[in-house]
């Protein structure tokens, strides 16, 4: 009975069965949420090199050629050098002559007489004209790589066999001193060829360093050409002067280009009748002098014409 008024007491006051939520509970599992990487995608060191750039160095200005009295004194310190390396040519050519004129039978200094002591003498003498041609061709700017390697294997070859020779010398009995001395001269021709080759070579280097410094010569001198030019100066000789430098250069370069490969192949069992290709190689050199010699007249009469027009 008391459970009946209980509920008829709740009807009466209108209230009604609460409905299942319909909130989810804890337990229901929850839509799953988009994954997310823990590792972040590394930058690509070498992409980002790659993407900068160094800028580019700026390229050197050109020097300055010298102006007023700055030129004058550039010029004529210039002309001076043309001079010393004019005069290093005519003596390094001397010596070229020299050898040239040695004996083509005993070079000057060994005959069939001579003893072990002046057999070793004559070998050390050519072993040491040898090095000195050698040191001629370090120096050398024009001359090839492959030029100049081929003429110190011959300087090289020389050396060692004439090495070979002195210590064979030193032990020959007195019936075999005599030949063996002898091929000092007729197995290498160091006096009378090899080293007159190897200067001649040096030389034609030398005559186109000649024309190097003359070219730079005629530019200082063009500059003061045009700077008198510009102050209404007549230098219409003066300009002629300048202008002959560049054809004489030119033309001691011709002449002595083809020196290196008229003198190469020529050896020791080829003499002496490939001392004709040494003389024409040597006269070739003489016509380069003639037209340096002509390029630095030139050179001093345009630095004179242009000290008197001011």
């Amino acid at each position: 009975m008391l459970t009946l008024a209980l509920l008829a007491g709740a009807a009466g006051l209108g209230c009604t069965p609460s409905k299942p939520s319909s909130t989810p509970s804890a337990s229901t599992p929850s839509s799953p949420l988009p994954t997310v990487s823990a590792t972040a995608t590394p930058t690509s060191t070498a992409a980002a090199t790659a993407s900068v750039t160094p800028p580019s160095p700026s390229p050197s200005p050109p020097v300055p050629l010298p102006t007023g009295t700055a030129a004058v004194a550039a010029s004529n310190e210039r002309l001076t050098e043309a001079q010393h390396t004019v005069d290093s040519l005519e003596t390094l050519l001397s010596s070229v002559d020299a050898g040239l004129a040695a004996n083509q039978a005993t070079e000057g200094d060994v005959t069939g007489a001579s003893g072990v002591r002046a057999c070793d003498a004559a070998v050390d003498r050519r072993i040491g004209a040898l090095g000195s041609a050698r040191q001629a061709l370090e120096s050398s700017a024009h001359l090839s790589s492959d030029d100049r390697n081929a003429l110190e294997g011959q300087i090289d070859a020389a050396v060692s066999g004439l090495r070979a020779l002195r210590s064979t010398i030193d032990a020959d009995p007195p019936a075999r001193l005599a030949a063996d001395c002898r091929a000092i001269v007729t197995g290498y021709r160091v006096i009378g060829l090899l080293v007159p080759k190897v200067q001649l070579a040096a030389a034609a280097d030398r005559a186109l360093g000649n024309g190097d410094t003359l070219t730079g010569l005629a530019v200082l001198l063009q500059q003061r050409v045009d700077a008198a030019k510009g102050r209404g100066k007549n230098v219409a000789a003066a300009q002629g002067d300048v202008a002959a430098i560049g054809g004489k250069v030119t033309e001691a370069a011709s002449a002595v280009g083809g020196v290196p490969a008229m003198v190469l192949p020529l050896d020791a069992p080829g003499y002496p009748a490939n001392r004709r290709t040494l003389l024409a190689a040597r006269g070739s050199l003489s016509a380069a002098r003639g037209a340096l010699l002509d390029a630095l007249i030139s050179a001093g009469n345009a630095s004179d014409r242009l000290r008197l027009v001011g």
